[in-house]
């Protein structure tokens, strides 16, 4: 659904300030629902502003864009770090996975070390 013209906006809301009309005769005039009225004078009164609101959705990130860069750089600096000890140098009120989602974001992979990928492959008499 489309939102509302400024021009719209701005004549819905100098008709409440005029206060002759109640909001159904409001909403009526303009052809709009009486709902959109009441959202408008509560947005301007609580707002100061009639602009439409956009990208509200989903939840807020938990950790910010300064704690996102010191994040990759520490695992630029060491790759073997654990997920809680990430958690404890950029001192984030999180859960170990909120941090595992943000490295995956930000691309980094997990690789084991070279010294654990030797140990796990097997040797050559156990092959035989």
């Amino acid at each position: 659904m489309k939102a509302l013209s400024m021009d719209l906006r701005t004549r819905i809301i100098s008709a409440i300030s005029d206060g002759n009309e109640n909001m159904r005769q409001i909403a009526v005039r303009f052809a709009v629902h009486y709902k959109t009225v009441q959202k408008l004078k509560y947005q301007w009164r609580d707002h100061r502003t009639i602009e439409p609101k956009v990208n509200r959705k989903g939840r807020k990130r938990a950790l910010s864009e300064s704690q996102s860069k010191k994040l990759d750089e520490l695992v630029r600096s060491n790759a073997n770090l654990t997920l809680e000890q990430l958690r404890d140098k950029l001192k984030a009120k999180c859960c170990t996975a909120t941090i595992w989602h943000e490295v995956r974001r930000l691309g980094h992979t997990y690789k084991k070390t070279v010294a654990r990928r030797r140990a796990a492959t097997p040797r050559r008499e156990e092959i035989t």
